[in-house]
């Protein structure tokens, strides 16, 4: 039996929104040299990098993310105000890949296909809860979030002073820790 949607929900804003997002996925899309466009995506299922190839996204069947990983150049291609972008890029095109192999499965087998209401439930959830906030120590907030976004991918932000400030090594932990996050709490 449908619950309805979360109380308070503001469907207009949640349309705008979604509108944006989806603006969004095609700028980014768009931004894809015409030979990427026109063929498969070179990953395996659930797997991908960003444009610059330095940052690595793995999602489970589920459709969340597994792992997020930077390789030691992203620095120079990404840089620190890049990174959260390229995060969700990576999250986007890791998306793609896994919808296009579970394209026969049944609703709800994935986050990309639950039905509407259990993701506005999730989202709710994953609001509420904070989910994939890393907040090394201080009093601003998340320094690196990721949330599940109202077409059911993942999107990063990361404070760039706080980025810049960790090594390769520290801030593959930190993703390490958001991706468990968010995992603990949908």
């Amino acid at each position: 039996m449908s619950q309805g949607p979360p109380d308070g929900l503001d469907f207009a804003a949640v349309r705008a929104r979604m509108e944006e997002t989806m603006a969004e996925v095609d700028r980014l899309l768009a931004e894809l040299p015409q030979e990427h466009r026109a063929q498969k995506a070179p990953w395996p299922p659930g797997e991908a990098t960003d444009a610059s190839g330095t940052v690595r996204v793995v999602l489970a069947p589920d459709g969340l993310p597994r792992s997020i990983e930077v390789d030691p150049r992203w620095r120079r291609t990404v840089g620190c105000d890049g990174l959260a972008g390229a995060v969700t890029e990576a999250c986007l095109f890791a998306a793609g890949t896994l919808a296009e192999s579970t394209a026969d499965q049944p609703a709800g087998s994935n986050i990309l296909n639950r039905p509407m209401e259990e993701a506005f439930a999730a989202m709710g959830r994953n609001s509420a809860a904070g989910a994939g906030g890393v907040d090394p120590g201080g009093a601003g907030g998340a320094r690196l979030a990721l949330t599940v976004t109202l077409l059911g991918t993942v999107a990063c932000t990361a404070n760039p002073d706080w980025v810049n400030l960790q090594n390769d090594e520290d801030l593959n932990v930190a993703l390490a820790a958001a991706v468990a996050d968010i995992r603990a709490n949908l």
